[in-house]
C-alpha cells in the first residue's frame, strides 16, 4: 500500500518493537519516499488487482495488490532506462500467506529493462519491489 496510494504523512501501524523484528522490511520502509517523480501503471483490473511502478530521482519502487482470488502476474520492467543494471529488493507473499499474512519472502536481484518476472501474489496479498543502483 506504500507505493499504490498516495500518502504523503505515512505511518507505521504498529510498535516500533514489531518494526524491528524484520530489519529488511525496515530497510524498505525507510527508503520509500512520500511523493514521487514519476507513476506507471503497468497493470490493473478495476476490483481485482493494481500493479503500479513510482520513481523518485533514479530509485523506483513497484507495488502489487490483488483481491482475495490469489493470481500470477508478470512484471515487466522495460519501463527502467535502456543499458542500465539495477539491484532490487523483492518483498513476496510467502507459501503460506493465504493462510497466515505475516509470512513473507524477501530477495534480491539484479534486474534491466529487458527483465520479465512472474509473481505470484496470495489471496488477499501483494508484493513490493525496491529497484536501486
Amino acid at each position: 500500500m506504500y507505493v499504490l496510494f498516495d500518502q504523503p504523512f505515512a505511518m507505521l501501524c504498529d510498535a516500533p518493537a514489531e518494526y524491528r523484528k524484520y530489519p529488511d522490511i525496515m530497510k524498505f520502509l525507510s527508503a520509500i519516499p512520500t511523493t514521487f517523480d514519476d507513476t506507471k501503471v503497468l497493470r490493473a483490473k478495476r476490483s481485482e488487482y493494481a500493479i503500479m511502478a513510482k520513481r523518485k530521482g533514479a530509485e523506483w519502487f513497484v507495488g502489487g495488490m490483488t483481491n482475495w482470488v490469489g493470481r500470477d502476474q508478470l512484471i515487466d520492467f522495460s519501463f527502467l532506462p535502456t543499458g542500465k543494471v539495477y539491484m532490487t529488493d523483492v518483498y513476496l507473499d510467502g507459501k503460506d500467506a493465504n493462510t497466515d499474512a505475516t509470512q513473507f519472502e524477501h530477495s534480491t536481484m539484479k534486474v534491466d529493462n529487458k527483465t520479465k518476472l512472474n509473481i505470484r501474489m496470495a489471496n488477499g496479498g501483494g508484493f513490493i519491489i525496491y529497484v536501486h543502483q
